[in-house]
């Protein structure tokens, strides 16, 4: 299990969505992002800042994934 604390939360990660996790942030320093993310706990964060800044702004982490899903159609 991957444990991460940041800031007094901490997380842990079965496994599975750890070794997903590692994949993605491999995926995520090749393909020249705009976000640099270092290690997966900076990943994680990353992931639950975006959920919550979308839980602030009511509908837009859904608006963004149908924006993904049309243009990836």
């Amino acid at each position: 299990m991957t444990k991460t604390n940041n800031k007094g939360l901490q997380v842990t990660v079965d496994p599975e969505i750890a070794s997903e996790l590692t994949y993605m942030l491999k995926l995520q320093q090749t393909c020249g992002v705009a976000v640099q993310l270092e290690n997966v706990d900076g990943l994680i964060h990353y992931i639950l800042a975006s959920i919550a800044d979308g839980s602030r702004r009511t509908g837009s982490l859904r608006r963004a994934r149908l924006l993904r899903a049309v243009s990836a159609s």
